[in-house]
């Protein structure tokens, strides 16, 4: 170097600058270290949380843990573990070998994690992968250091198919059973559809019977209707005679009752006429009185024998009993 600065000015004061430069990239480069570092928390202080599972299936190490969508840790380690070891109200109601889940969590995050609070295993997308998901219960009071968190696994589409895998199962057992019983010779079922089908062919016995006496019932009908129209024409013919006679009746008795009227005058006139006779005789003929009396008596009979004769009994009043006043000799 010294003799390129002899020999060259450009090279004078080279071993300065390259110093200088070296030193400020050192510099940049440890800043950058510690950008990254402050921003992937790598040097954070972080706690541990746990829970029990029965399988760790679909839990892996280094699996993010989020906390309303927010990574604040991670998944440190699974172990198996022995159920016997663990108090009641840790162990979830698992029994025998289970995986113990040891999470790394931010210490800063632990007060925003109630200790009611619930861990998930689910799918961050529909497609996406699986993470452990916090959600955060209503307790006033934060979890500490190596506390527990109860944990309950998210139903997948294996879960679904095996819980309808199950549901087909019991479906199929009871159709199994319903066609055992249905097919059973000796079950209610065959002996109701003998009973149905007994009773069908009566029914149909019973309706060959019915048409029978429909076929009857019209026959009789028809020969009813014949015999009453029969009827309904000599009725018919007795009701014109009857008419007939009536009209000649009704023509024949106002001559009639004009003759009773004139017979009934020349009676009065006779009685009258007879009367008179008699009380121009009675002072010098009592004998002839006597007989006057007489065929008064014999007139009234006749008359009252006439009234009683048809028609005119029906057409003239009966007079009032009353004694007769006949002027007689012993009276004078």
């Amino acid at each position: 170097m010294a003799f390129y600065s002899q020999t060259n000015r450009r090279f004078k004061g080279l071993e300065i600058k390259v110093g200088i430069f070296a030193l400020i990239s050192i510099l940049a480069l440890v800043a950058l270290l510690a950008f990254v570092i402050q921003r992937s928390d790598i040097f954070s202080p972080s706690s541990s949380l746990f829970f029990f599972v029965k399988s760790g299936e679909g839990i892996k190490e280094g699996m993010p843990v989020k906390l309303s969508g927010f990574t604040i840790g991670s998944v440190h380690k699974q172990d198996l573990w022995d159920m016997s070891q663990v108090e009641s109200h840790q162990s979830a109601g698992l029994s025998g070998l289970a995986v113990k889940v040891t999470l790394d969590i931010k210490t800063r995050y632990l007060e925003w994690i109630p200790m009611d609070s619930n861990a998930f295993l689910r799918k961050e997308n529909v497609i996406g992968d699986q993470i452990i998901e916090i959600i955060p219960g209503a307790s006033d009071t934060s979890v500490k250091e190596a506390s527990f968190v109860k944990f309950e696994k998210e139903k997948t589409l294996n879960d679904y198919f095996e819980l309808i895998s199950e549901q087909v199962k019991k479906v199929q057992e009871e159709a199994a059973n319903t066609m055992k019983y249905l097919n059973d010779p000796d079950g209610e079922v065959r002996k109701a559809f003998e009973n149905i089908h007994s009773f069908t062919v009566g029914l149909v016995e019973t309706r060959e019977k019915i048409d029978k006496s429909f076929v009857a019932l019209d026959n009789t009908l028809l020969t009813v209707n014949e015999q009453v129209l029969s009827m309904s024409q000599e009725a018919h013919l007795a009701i014109q005679d009857l008419n007939r006679a009536l009209g000649t009746t009704n023509a024949a008795l106002p001559g009639t009752f004009k003759k009773i009227e004139d017979s009934l005058e020349s009676i009065a006139n006779v009685t009258a006429e007879l009367q008179g006779l008699t009380k121009t005789l009675s002072q010098d003929l009592p004998e002839i009185v006597e007989t006057g009396i007489d065929v008064s008596q014999d007139a009234d009979s006749v008359m009252e024998s006439l009234k009683k004769t048809w028609p005119v009994s029906s057409n003239i009043e009966p007079p009032k009993s009353a004694p007769m006043e006949v002027d007689s000799y012993g009276g004078k």
